[in-house]
């Protein structure tokens, strides 16, 4: 059993401090990799809003999630949110994956909200089982093993441990 020094440790820890290496290729469920480079944060967010609302015609209850989609969610940072920040931020994206999850693979306006899901708040890296739970459903589909492809599940958790679907790999 870890340290209570080491548990804080590992709570700080910055696993995603992968973005800043030169020769980072940003995850994307749309586009490939030399494409997805070449589109800005405006892009994305442009993007993921058109999915938004395109979810929101076919089901209000998608309306709760606005946040996630708001224009002030461009300047989100969250690498450097505090702990409660963060864990409000989990649980709408998980709220929202789960809800998503019967139109991720039937309809591209899923797609597209997770795109900017995937570019804003990193859910690939920090909410890997948030998105499992989303696509795992359609684990017999093309789009599955492309979403897979982008999700980080070499990294440990946030507690330390081993990612439960490094097996995927």
């Amino acid at each position: 059993m870890p340290s209570f020094l080491q548990q804080q440790l590992n709570q700080l820890a910055a696993p995603q401090t992968n973005i800043y290496k030169e020769n980072y290729k940003k995850a994307s469920v749309l586009y490939e990799t030399a494409e997805s480079n070449a589109y800005s944060r405006d892009d994305y967010f442009e993007i993921g809003l058109s999915g938004y609302n395109a979810l929101l015609e076919l089901e209000p209850g998608f309306s709760k999630y606005s946040q996630l989609f708001d224009r002030e969610s461009k300047d989100v940072q969250r690498f450097v949110a505090d702990a409660s920040t963060n864990k409000l931020l989990d649980e709408s994206i998980e709220g929202f994956l789960l809800m998503l999850s019967p139109y991720y693979m039937t309809i591209k306006p899923a797609m597209k909200a997770v795109e900017w899901l995937l570019q804003r708040y990193y859910v690939n890296e920090m909410n890997v089982d948030a998105v499992m739970m989303c696509i795992l459903p359609y684990y017999d589909t093309p789009a599955f093993i492309r979403t897979l492809k982008v999700l980080n599940i070499d990294q440990k958790g946030r507690s330390g441990e081993l990612n439960q679907w490094q097996w995927l790999k």
